[in-house]
């Protein structure tokens, strides 16, 4: 018996992409774009927000449901 496997596409097309959760969301950044897409995974639906500041290369990471992003010499941490 084959096993059925579905594949659904999470987020626009991008160089580089981080994903990261946040409660019930996932987030897909680049690391040279200042919007990134958000997948609701309780709805199924999307969103994009813009970061409130040029993303130039910025990290992201999530501990503990708090997403904080870095260009090396400052740290942001996201809240929505």
């Amino acid at each position: 018996m084959k096993a059925f496997v579905s594949i659904d596409c999470l987020s626009k097309p991008r160089p580089t992409v981080t994903a990261v959760k946040k409660n019930s969301k996932l987030l897909f950044f680049d690391a040279f774009d200042s919007t990134f897409d958000i997948y609701d995974l309780t709805t199924h639906s999307w969103s994009i927000e813009v970061l409130p500041f040029p993303n130039n290369g910025h990290t992201v990471y999530s501990y503990n449901d708090i997403i904080y992003i870095t260009d090396g010499n400052q740290v942001w941490k996201l809240e929505f």
